[in-house]
């Protein structure tokens, strides 16, 4: 809170005690400048959803997820969004847990409570609950679920058998102020007031064990310590002291606290540094020395209102524009503000004396163990700016590499090189051997020298080192020298003899930046295009996925003391622990991400040069066992729904499903992946992926499990998370619908079955009809043929006979015997002319002679010409269509058509057409009659005799017959006939 606010306060309060507080509440100086460090903070603001931008109360609750009150709501923040009640009319002060999802909320109107159910905050409240004041400073749920909460009026126990408890400073309290509430580890609990700090348990309805940690000084803030020291700020001293082993350590002294400045919050981080939140930014005592950070340099705001550490020892800052976040710092920074000559670091090398040695193209900088900060360039003797390498020639003195040549420092101060051979020549990289001589590259040359600077060996030209900057040189234990060039590839000298290594070998790239001999005696070499490694013949790629490393420049190699390889990148740096690589950079707290150079320190750290400055990486924070994260499924969505945490079942219609799921970790939330698989559907676990959601279209009916991990980028993966997932049979895939489809089916079966036999029964009946009337129409042509024959061809034979008799008894008469001879020979002639006519009805000779199309037009001009009928035709030619056998049918239904017309129809006109296609030939008769009525239902083998002979004829052929035909409107015929399909190319 800024001042303002706290008058806000002090009208609420009206106690001396408030007054005295907001008075003489002391003010913060920082001893010096911020030393480099770069803190990468991540914010949370109203623009993300946070209720209201100043931030008084920073809450993590036991799933792990973070609370923040403001000075208009309260939220949540669970990694993934910020859910948030608002009302400017709210003020909230403090949070503490409640049962299951229901928080305990402090405002300064009373108590309040906040319900988080259905993805949404559910705010009840605030009423005094019987407070001795609605101004509610401080809140403390302890181990055995009693709620404390402290008032500006006195402190209020809630315990949970629901029995309330009211102390002040008549029932044992040393002021009625209460600031601060802390549970020590044995049970026992810390009242910070305007009085001192009480240390005390409770018991039934009282206090006890009550003792005074601190029987005076106004508590302005105050807040336990890992290692169980207490630490507070005294507003009245203008003093943050801390409680260690039975006395009060003063942190800060009166000197150094001035008006202008007022603590308003404490807090710890995991390397043990104090952190001190004010009203002019945040400060952090490191080693014991105080170094500000204003909201110039890392804070959108000077005021701190607020710190928090949470399970992960993330850094929680509350200010008046947001809040802060800053991840557990494993990077200690130093760079041009903290007296580097540059912040471009290309070389970096630690002394005896745990001096650390910085080149940067603008000069050497050392960074002695006592924080002093030494520089040299050319006003100190520095021959060249760009400064490449350090070694340590001998106790006390050191040797400088730079572009133009080899200086020394003796106690401090530039002395000229100890060798003249490189007194002007650019050394880019030395190395001290076991034996105590140091090696030194140069452009295309290696120089030999002893500490005293005496030349024990050259290498150059004559003994094959390439005209090239050697920019890396390595000593195996067998003697064996390692050196890389910026353009000409590596190579190894051994028994006189220098060795080159290249592209055929398997180099991706002839600029070799580093090389080191891992513990497992692997040699690694750091290229512009990757790293790889030698395995005595040939240069092999690291098999991992990362591209950075795979392929991308690799500034240096490094080997810490745990046996960890350390690569540097454009991208920040790698750590390879055989069989997994861990990545930081800048969200890490990497002063930058481009690197230049590394080395293992003296004490285990790892230094990396970048074009930032340098950073110290902290191993005993890198190396602690980190968790993984923790996770959960929030829901699963059917399309077009909204998320439910309940549903698990869902009909097939609802087959397009989401599952929503999360990890509570505030490391960075950025680089929190998630794997996933549902079982039945993916083979195995998805690639890693920082979606928290995945999406899975029309699944087939069944039951699935899903099953969801998560890991950080130093964490192993989480155990999974598994939901059941049923997706409902479709209504087809019921027992009911397959019984009701077996029976329908059945159903089905035995109709079409009845109206197969039915329709087998019809077409037999029509068979035996047809069979029938075929007989009667054979056993009718028999009776004409045998009527015809008796009337007439029997009664002219036997009139033939009875001449011929008579003839035989005149024969003595020749004049009579001659005439009854001619009358037999004329009646024999009108027998042989009945014969052809009986012949000609059976197969008229016509077809023989003339084939189908002529004696259908004979047909058709024999009865114009013999009867009152007028036929006209349009008769194609078909003869080659059918055979003799088809071609006589065909005749006979146009013979019969055309005696129908003659006796039934009464027509003067008729029409006969014979059309052919590719397929069949269609025969159309036509008369302009009387018509009839048609029985349709009975079709035409129920009809006449005529009709009926040419539906069967018709049928015969293969064919169909129609007949239209209305009273007074005359009669068609169409009869369609196939064409056999050897005959229709014909």
């Amino acid at each position: 809170m800024r001042t303002g606010r706290a008058g806000i306060m002090d009208r609420h309060s009206h106690i001396t005690v408030l007054r005295l507080f907001l008075l003489v509440i002391g003010s913060f100086t920082v001893p010096y400048p911020v030393p480099g460090q770069s803190y990468p903070f991540t914010t949370l603001t109203t623009a993300d959803g946070l209720a209201q931008s100043a931030v008084s109360c920073i809450f993590q609750d036991s799933r792990g997820r973070v609370w923040f009150g403001t000075w208009g709501g309260i939220s949540m923040y669970d990694a993934k969004e910020l859910r948030s009640y608002r009302n400017s009319a709210v003020r909230v002060t403090c949070i503490a847990e409640g049962s299951g999802d229901t928080l305990w909320v402090g405002t300064t109107a009373g108590l309040a409570l906040v319900v988080y159910r259905g993805g949404a905050l559910h705010w009840q409240g605030p009423s005094d609950n019987g407070l001795p004041s609605p101004y509610v400073i401080t809140m403390l749920k302890d181990a055995s679920g009693a709620v404390w909460v402290g008032t500006n009026k006195g402190l209020v126990v809630f315990a949970p058998s629901g029995e309330r408890f009211l102390f002040d400073a008549t029932t044992g309290l040393q002021e009625d102020h209460i600031t601060g509430l802390w549970q020590e580890p044995d049970g026992a609990v810390l009242i910070g007031s305007a009085g001192g700090i009480l240390r005390c348990r409770l018991s039934e309805s009282r206090l006890v064990e009550t003792h005074a940690l601190r029987d005076n000084g106004v508590v302005g803030s105050m807040t336990l310590l890992r290692g169980g020291d207490v630490l507070a700020a005294l507003v009245d001293e203008r003093r943050v002291v801390r409680w260690h082993e039975g006395a009060w350590l003063t942190l800060f002294s009166s000197d150094v606290l001035g008006p202008d400045v007022q603590v308003r919050s404490l807090g710890e981080d995991a390397q043990g540094n104090i952190w001190i939140g004010t009203t002019l930014g945040l400060a952090v005592l490191v080693d014991g020395h105080a170094h500000g950070i204003t909201g110039t340099q890392d804070l959108p705001n000077r005021y701190i209102g607020a710190i928090l550490r949470d399970r992960e020892d993330v850094l929680w800052f509350g200010t008046e524009a947001g809040v802060l976040k800053l991840p557990s710092l494993l990077f200690r920074n130093y760079g041009h503000a903290t007296g580097l000559k540059g912040d471009h670091v290309i070389a970096v090398y630690e002394d005896e004396q745990r001096n650390i040695w910085l080149g940067t193209y603008s000069g050497a900088t050392q960074l002695a163990p006592d924080g002093r900060v030494t520089s040299f360039g050319p006003a100190e003797g520095l021959p060249h700016l760009a400064v490449h390498s350090f070694i340590e020639a001998q106790r006390g003195t050191l040797w400088i590499g730079t572009w133009e040549g080899l200086v020394a420092v003796d106690r401090g101060v530039l002395v000229p090189s100890p060798v003249p051979e490189l007194r002007h020549r650019a050394v880019i990289r030395m190395l001290r051997d076991p034996s105590g001589t140091i090696w030194c590259g140069s452009r295309g040359r290696i120089v030999r020298v002893t500490p005293a600077g005496k030349v024990l060996l050259t290498l150059g030209a004559e003994e094959g080192i390439p005209d090239a900057g050697i920019c890396a040189l390595h000593m195996d234990g067998d003697g064996t020298l390692w050196f890389g060039t910026d353009e000409k590839g590596c190579g190894f000298y051994r028994d006189g003899k220098v060795v080159m290594i290249g592209a055929p070998e398997g180099l991706p790239d002839p600029w070799v930046m580093s090389i080191v001999r891992d513990r497992q005696g692997v040699l690694w070499l750091g290229t512009q295009h990757g790293i790889v490694a030698w395995n005595g013949t040939r240069c092999v790629p690291m098999a991992v996925d990362d591209e950075d490393v795979r392929s991308g420049i690799v500034t240096f190699v490094v080997c810490d003391s745990l046996g960890m390889l350390w690569f540097g990148t454009q991208r920040g740096v790698y750590a390879w622990n055989g069989s997994a690589l861990i990545h930081l950079d800048s969200r890490d707290g990497l002063i930058a991400d481009p690197t230049r150079c590394g080395s293992a320190g003296r004490e285990g750290d790892l230094w990396i040069g970048t074009i930032g400055g340098v950073s110290r990486l902290d191993m005993k924070t890198f190396v602690r066992e980190q968790r993984p994260p923790v996770v959960s499924i929030q829901g699963v969505t059917p399309e077009g729904d909204v998320l439910s945490q309940d549903r698990t079942a869902f009909s097939f219609t609802e087959n397009t499903l989401t599952v929503e799921f999360n990890a509570l970790s505030f490391r960075d939330e950025r680089r929190t992946e998630f794997q996933w698989t549902l079982a039945g559907i993916d083979k195995g676990w998805q690639p890693p992926h920082t979606d928290r959601h995945v999406r899975y279209t029309h699944l087939p009916w069944g039951q699935y499990e899903f099953r969801v991990r998560a890991r950080n980028p130093r964490t192993p993966w989480s155990d999974p998370v598994r939901i059941p997932i049923l997706i409902g049979r479709p209504f087809w895939a019921t027992w009911w619908f397959l019984a009701l489809a077996v029976t329908g089916s059945a159903g089905v079966l035995l109709l079409l079955y009845t109206r197969r036999v039915r329709a087998l029964e019809q077409e037999s009946a029509t068979e035996r009809r047809f069979s029938r009337t075929l007989l009667e129409f054979q056993e009718a042509e028999r009776t004409r043929i045998a009527g015809e024959l008796h009337d007439s061809l029997a009664q002219t034979l036997a009139i033939a006979k009875n001449k011929s008799l008579l003839g035989i008894r005149n024969a003595h008469d020749p004049l009579r015997a001659g005439r009854e001879f001619t009358e037999i020979s004329a009646t024999l002639s009108a027998a042989m002319e009945e014969v052809r006519g009986i012949a000609h009805n059976l197969r008229p000779y016509q077809l023989d002679r003339l084939g189908v199309t002529r004696a259908l037009r004979s047909l058709a001009g024999t009865v114009s010409a013999s009867t009152p009928l007028r036929i006209t035709t349009e008769i194609e030619n078909v003869d080659r269509l059918f055979t003799p056998e088809m071609g006589t049918m065909v005749y006979r239904i146009v013979q019969e058509a055309v005696n129908n017309v003659l006796t039934h129809s009464g027509a003067g006109d008729a029409f006969i057409a014979v059309r052919r296609s590719a397929q069949d030939v269609v025969i159309t008769i036509q008369d302009s009659g009387r018509g009839f009525l048609l029985d349709r239902r009975a079709g035409l083998d129920a009809a006449g005799f005529g009709l009926s002979g040419i539906a069967r004829r018709a049928r015969l052929l293969g064919g169909t017959a129609v007949v239209e035909s209305s009273p007074g409107a005359g009669t068609t015929v169409c009869v369609t006939i196939p064409v056999p399909a050897h005959l229709q190319e014909a």
